[in-house]
């Protein structure tokens, strides 16, 4: 979800927060408008049924005790003279005031009426009228249909059984009831709030609080009248123009009437929809309110997460301070994760600091190292120079020997001449024998500084390793930490990025190590060998001053003893011919020394191209190490 706005982690939370408190009151508020409008019409339901209870309980009682007068009315009959009018008269006006009827009259079968109110029709014969001829021909007593009375235009029904004396038909007693006072009086004291309707079998109303007297039932829907009439009982829900309606309705046993109780669906939920909307105004209050304490209380939850962002902000900017701690207060998750971070600072604020100590430390062996390589740069480049002077000083040697065999045999008869030849032989000889072992003095000299130089190059491969250590240890932090921020998620994402470029840093600085140490190694090989070399030369040397010495032993012996060696001055010439083969060994011994002198320096040169990686490595490391304040 993207409305061009970035909401904040608090702002996110009570969102979350609302929404689900906003589910729950509107759940709720559905549940328990189900459940009231389940019980609404549960309720209503039985209201209506309570209400057709009664009335058909009413109308029930109402004819049996039509039903129980009449009968007793006729059995009074049974033992009185029937041609006594005034005897008639009074039974029936007693039995009429008791029931409340429109009429009470007696029909004989001789055609004769005695009826309390209205007068009698010309020609009127009663026997001829339904009401007699049922009551004449069943054992019992007859109920005619509810029909409209012709002189009241009331709706009236005859309730009449047959007289009898000594078991012979004598005549019928009838009684007509105004259906409209009875049902009036009875709806008007028992529905007040909802309409009901009396119906005979035919669908006919007999009484109603809302349709009048002698129409058709619901004329307009003949399915739903037909499934009342076909129907003993039953809960009808009906769609209508005026809306949904409740119909309960029940039959009347005896006289199979109907009656129908309705009430309008919107009546009966009307308290529903009052209470939902209550409801609702309370839960937007409600939701208001706890919203706002959500946001005060997840405020007051979030200081540490707050404190969290602003501590990896000042982590991840150009500072880098790692002396900022969290202030942790309490034992939750929250103080549980901000003391672990401070752990987690803890430890790379000394690893940073430890780093940057070995970072000096590599920077001041670089330099050191530096300056030894110009040293031995120096002292080959003066040891290259004296092997130069040397291998000339031995070609002159070697010119001056062979001159000197050449000019044996000339300068037999000379031996004077010869002396002061030899003499001056016998004085060079000692020069080069005091060189030689000067030389010989000066390789072993730049042999054991190789030497060292070697152990040094080791010292360096030492502390390499120790940077190796610290980087791959860096490296493992660096990864440790980014799986920690991966854990913190979103408030992590700062961290990380720290994490990963110590990381970069960590694997940069061990494939610098990986390259200064293969370079070193070559290094140490090669000054080892030229040591080796140079030691080797160094004792070839001393065995050249050894033998120079004692050729400066011959001379000496053979100026002392010149006269006698005269007659062996061709052994002499061969002894310096042979003198001059061993010169030009030594000659062509030094030129080895040259080539390995040269070799030396080319050696040290890379050395220190090696050492100046190093230092830039190093100055690279010091760099990055420094953004970070500890």
């Amino acid at each position: 979800m993207d409305f061009g706005v970035r909401l904040g982690f608090k702002t996110k939370i009570v969102l979350v927060l609302v929404v689900l408190l906003v589910l729950v009151f509107g759940s709720t508020i559905v549940i328990i408008g189900v459940r009231i409008r389940t019980n609404l019409t549960q309720k209503a339901q039985d209201s209506l049924a309570t209400s057709t209870n009664i009335l058909s309980a009413t109308i029930k009682e109402w004819d049996n005790n039509i039903r129980t007068v009449l009968l007793q009315t006729a059995h009074s009959f049974a033992g009185i003279d029937l041609k006594d009018t005034d005897q008639l008269k009074k039974i029936i006006t007693f039995v009429h005031n008791n029931l409340t009827a429109a009429d009470l009259y007696v029909a004989f079968e001789n055609g004769v009426i005695i009826k309390l109110n209205g007068h009698i029709p010309a020609g009127y014969d009663p026997r001829v009228r339904t009401w007699y001829k049922n009551a004449k021909v069943n054992n019992g007593i007859f109920v005619s249909q509810p029909y409209m009375d012709a002189f009241t235009k009331k709706m009236v029904i005859t309730y009449s059984i047959a007289l009898k004396q000594h078991g012979e038909f004598r005549g019928v007693v009838a009684v007509d009831e105004n259906l409209d006072k009875f049902l009036d009086s009875v709806i008007s004291t028992y529905f007040t709030k909802q309409r009901v309707h009396l119906l005979d079998d035919q669908g006919v109303v007999l009484g109603s609080s809302v349709y009048p007297e002698g129409i058709k039932y619901h004329a307009e829907d003949p399915q739903l009248r037909q499934k009342i009439l076909g129907t003993k009982s039953g809960f009808i829900e009906k769609d209508g123009k005026e809306g949904t309606k409740f119909y309960v309705f029940n039959t009347i046993e005896g006289l199979n009437w109907k009656v129908v109780s309705v009430v309008f669906k919107k009546d009966v939920l009307k308290a529903l929809n009052e209470i939902q909307t209550m409801m609702f105004i309370i839960s937007v209050i409600a939701l208001i309110l706890i919203s706002f304490i959500l946001f005060g209380v997840i405020e007051l939850l979030c200081r540490p997460l707050i404190q969290l962002r602003d501590l990896i902000v000042q982590l991840v900017s150009d500072n880098g301070d790692l002396t900022k701690r969290l202030h942790v207060k309490g034992t939750d998750e929250i103080a549980s994760i901000s003391s672990n971070i401070n752990l987690l600072l803890e430890k790379i604020h000394g690893m940073v600091s430890k780093i940057k100590e070995l970072g000096t430390q590599n920077h001041h062996i670089a330099n050191t190292l530096y300056t030894s390589v110009n040293n031995v740069e120096q002292h080959t480049q003066e040891s290259k120079d004296l092997i130069h002077t040397t291998l000339e000083s031995g070609d002159s040697v070697i010119g001056n020997i062979l001159r000197g065999v050449e000019n044996a045999d000339a300068n037999n008869k000379n031996l004077l001449q010869t002396d002061s030849t030899l003499e001056e032989i016998r004085l060079q000889i000692q020069a080069f024998s005091k060189n030689l072992a000067d030389k010989a003095k000066l390789g072993t000299e730049f042999s054991s500084r190789l030497d060292q130089t070697s152990k040094n190059t080791e010292n360096i491969k030492a502390v390499l390793t120790l940077i190796s250590d610290i980087a791959e240890q860096t490296n493992l932090l660096a990864l440790n930490a980014a799986i920690e921020a991966a854990r913190a998620g979103e408030h992590g994402r700062g961290f990380a990025v720290v994490a990963d470029e110590v990381r970069k840093l960590a694997e940069k600085t061990q494939r610098s190590l990986t390259e200064i140490a293969s370079t070193i190694n070559e290094v140490v090989q090669s000054v080892r060998a030229i040591s080796r070399d140079l030691h080797t030369n160094a004792q070839d040397i001393l065995k050249t001053s050894e033998l120079t010495h004692s050729l400066q032993e011959m001379v000496d012996s053979n100026v002392q003893n010149i006269q006698g060696v005269i007659s062996a001055t061709s052994e002499d010439v061969k002894e310096f011919k042979e003198i001059a083969n061993t010169t030009k060994t030594i000659v062509q011994s030094i030129q080895e020394i040259n080539r390995l002198a040269l070799l030396n320096h080319q050696s040290v040169q890379d050395v220190g191209k090696a050492n100046q990686s190093l230092n830039e490595v190093a100055q690279v490391l010091d760099q990055e190490l420094g953004k970070f304040k500890v």
